[in-house]
């Protein structure tokens, strides 16, 4: 083996030992790694207790700390005393004192299908005209109408353009195709 041959293996044996051997961390460099640490579990743990305190779709909602509903459909009951008033007194002021299954132990959701869109519109603080276009409900609806009714009608109209959109888009497929 030449000199230079030697020198070379030399210097690449020292640089394979420098690879292997490992510097030493200073004290500050191992205070800062921990101080990393501490701060992604604790953002892991924050965001951890978020998810679980979340309710969960197990059928028991979550209270809602501010008025005592619940997260789900609140009933007659607990809606009026957020509003300051009793469940009966909002029965009679919305209109609902004539359906006997109406009692203030009934959901709201429930009740607002009774509720003519005039009451509804109240209950909404808005006013009818702002309803229906909001809503898209036909002019000619009156305003003694059952909103029952009115999301029936919606619901129809919103399944046939559905099915219209179906079929077009089947026809658009088959017109490309050929």
């Amino acid at each position: 083996m030449s000199e230079r041959q030697s020198k070379l293996k030399r210097k690449n044996e020292n640089t394979q030992t420098d690879v292997v051997k490992k510097k030493k961390k200073s004290k500050a460099e191992i205070i800062t790694n921990m101080i990393i640490c501490v701060a992604v579990i604790a953002v892991l743990g924050l965001g951890g207790w978020a998810i679980a305190t979340k309710p969960q779709d197990n059928n028991t909602p979550a209270q809602d700390v501010t008025d005592g509903m619940t997260s789900s459909t609140p009933t007659i009951e607990q809606y009026a005393q957020s509003m300051g008033m009793t469940g009966e007194k909002f029965i009679k002021e919305y209109g609902l004192d004539e359906f006997e299954s109406i009692t203030p132990d009934t959901d709201l959701e429930f009740a607002t299908e009774y509720m003519s869109l005039k009451n509804y519109a109240k209950l909404v603080n808005s006013d009818v005209e702002t309803i229906k276009a909001e809503m898209g409900i036909d002019e000619n609806v009156k305003e003694e109408t059952a909103m029952g009714e009115i999301f029936y009608e919606l619901q129809q109209k919103a399944e046939a353009q559905q099915n219209q959109d179906d079929e077009n888009a089947e026809k658009a497929e088959e017109n490309t195709a050929e």
